[in-house]
């Protein structure tokens, strides 16, 4: 009967010291999944809306999404449209807010735009090349 006793204490006294250890880790694991909880909830960045919707501008164009939304960029390529509606398309960029504009180049085969918005934070691309293609490049910006 003593050597149960003896058994029973020395297990509540294990308990005593063993228990503070499991709530100290319990409330670390809770702060750093806190954490990365926080940072899974940061909204997404929507390229797309920072810059015109091509469909509203080109209106006979073929519009392809080479990347999409919600990674590191939106790209998409235009082909089939008028010399007007690059000059369009670039114009509301700039009233979009890409106004901090880096180049603006315009040769008989091809165009270039590269602007940033005021606080630099974002970048778009709006390339004319001599096959007749629009790229546009829309990303967080480098600088």
């Amino acid at each position: 009967m003593k050597s149960k006793k003896i058994k029973l204490i020395a297990l509540l006294l294990i308990f005593v010291l063993v228990l503070p250890i499991f709530i100290a880790c319990d409330k670390t694991d809770d702060s750093s999944s806190a954490g990365i909880q926080k940072e899974a909830t940061e909204p997404d960045i929507k390229y797309a809306d920072l810059i015109p919707n091509p469909n509203t501008i080109f209106s006979n164009g073929n519009i392809t999404i080479t990347d999409p939304d919600g990674g590191t960029a939106y790209k998409f390529q235009v082909t089939n449209f008028t010399i007007d509606e690059y000059t369009i398309y670039v114009s509301e960029c700039k009233n979009m807010g890409f106004n901090d504009v880096s180049y603006e180049n315009s040769h008989d085969d091809w165009s270039a735009f590269g602007a940033y918005t005021s606080d630099k934070k974002y970048w778009v691309q709006v390339n004319l090349d001599s096959d007749n293609i629009i790229y546009v490049i829309c990303q967080t910006s480098n600088n």
